[in-house]
């Protein structure tokens, strides 16, 4: 993309850029990727931005897009002109998804337009007609088409349709070597004014670091899935077996690693940034070794529970709250906070067997009773749902006793947080 430097400005190790490019060098030199930084989350519904190809046939401002460079060996020159190969996008994800979307749709206008000009005479409702297929196969809509269409037969009759995009230019903020943190911290920032970032999601961009190892285990039937990828309520009705959510499986994991059931919410959020989890305990507990073994530990733990208790159990475990439960309570169990490092591995299997062998006393059905007794003004049901399940799975691995528990004693005071 040919740019022409704006401003620039240093900040430690890293320099920013303000630049100017037209659209059509913008959309024309976007990765085919673009979407699928990991950092990003995804394309979401917003009927401003759909209305975008207003401001583009006017010519008018679209507000200036953060892009990073992390590929380049030097900076570019502080004046003048600047080509940046490749990038990445920091904020305004949703702007080019929607500016790339136009941009199909002019080049669907200009294919009619160089076979016939009969395009230039039909009204919205023959073009929805026409050219509902190829409008569905670029995501675009009837109105976008129409709009481009009226605006080339008003202006340009005898000149160029891809002319909205050649004229308009757009300001770009360009970051040149963020690290992988200062990315993640910026695009939270950019996002704070905005549409919040899912807590989840957030939670996720911690840990981005560990995500490769989880998307690279292959035991199975395990599958991750991010949360950008579906909804929480999406996932809960159509999850099936060794379907885990990304965010669900770190919360489990800092459960276990407090020994203590977490929640997932912006002061967990906070606190993970803050701490560099760089202790011998954290080296072990992220350690690819240990992850197989944790992932391992979740699959086996699902397949028992589908073996006992049928669909509702494959239901149970999908829930965050019984996996952060469950992992707390292994973790209290063996004592997380004063294990020798190189006893957890046996202590952690030794735990997940016990639980293995003692699954019949989880008696799920009953909890599922209890828990849809609950007054929902009284209590806090996800606190209450998570507490719960600590409580109970950590009776089952102090307690040899063999008979069922009774989540109505685990279930007691729960209270509104």
């Amino acid at each position: 993309m040919q740019a022409e430097i704006l401003d620039t400005r240093v900040e430690g190790s890293t320099m920013c850029y303000l630049i100017k490019a037209s659209l059509f060098d913008y959309i024309n030199s976007l990765p085919e990727n673009y979407q699928e930084y990991k950092i990003q989350r995804g394309i979401v519904s917003n009927i401003y931005l759909d209305s975008l190809i207003n401001t583009v046939l006017k010519g008018s401002h679209i507000p200036p897009i953060v892009l990073t460079v992390s590929s380049t060996k030097e900076n570019p020159p502080q004046c003048g002109t600047v080509n940046i190969a490749a990038f990445r996008i920091l904020d305004g994800l949703q702007r080019t998804y929607r500016l790339h979307m136009i941009w199909k749709t002019i080049m669907l206008a200009k294919e009619q337009l160089s076979a016939s000009r009969d395009i230039l005479e039909l009204n919205r409702y023959q073009m929805s007609k026409r050219y509902s297929k190829e409008l569905t196969n670029i995501n675009s809509s009837t109105k976008i088409l129409f709009d481009i269409v009226q605006d080339f037969k008003q202006k340009r009759p005898s000149g160029d349709i891809e002319q909205s995009f050649k004229d308009n230019y757009q300001w770009f903020e360009v970051w040149y070597n963020l690290s992988p943190d200062e990315e993640v911290n910026k695009m939270l920032i950019l996002n704070a004014g905005h549409k919040p970032v899912k807590i989840k999601h957030q939670l996720e961009l911690i840990f981005l670091n560990i995500l490769p190892v989880f998307e690279n285990i292959n035991i199975g039937r395990f599958h991750l899935v991010r949360e950008r990828e579906t909804s929480s309520i999406h996932y809960g009705k159509e999850r099936s077996r060794g379907e885990f959510l990304f965010s669900h499986l770190i919360s489990a994991l800092l459960s276990f690693r407090v020994g203590q059931p977490v929640t997932t919410n912006s002061t967990l959020i906070l606190k993970s940034q803050n701490e560099d989890f760089a202790t011998e305990i954290d080296s072990k507990l992220l350690s690819y070794e240990f992850l197989v073994r944790y992932i391992n530990s979740v699959l086996e733990i699902e397949s028992s529970l589908l073996a006992n208790y049928d669909i509702e159990g494959i239901k149970w475990i999908g829930r965050e709250v019984v996996l952060s439960g469950i992992y707390g309570a292994i973790g209290k169990s063996i004592g997380i906070h004063n294990i020798h490092i190189e006893n957890i591995d046996s202590a952690f299997e030794g735990a997940v067997d016990l639980l293995l062998t003692n699954i019949r006393r989880l008696n799920i059905h009953e909890f599922e009773t209890e828990r849809n007794s609950l007054d929902l003004a009284k209590v806090n049901i996800g606190t209450a749902n998570k507490n719960a399940v600590f409580r109970g799975v950590l009776h089952v691995l102090s307690s040899r006793n063999s008979g069922g528990i009774s989540w109505v004693e685990f279930f007691k005071g729960s209270t509104n947080e």
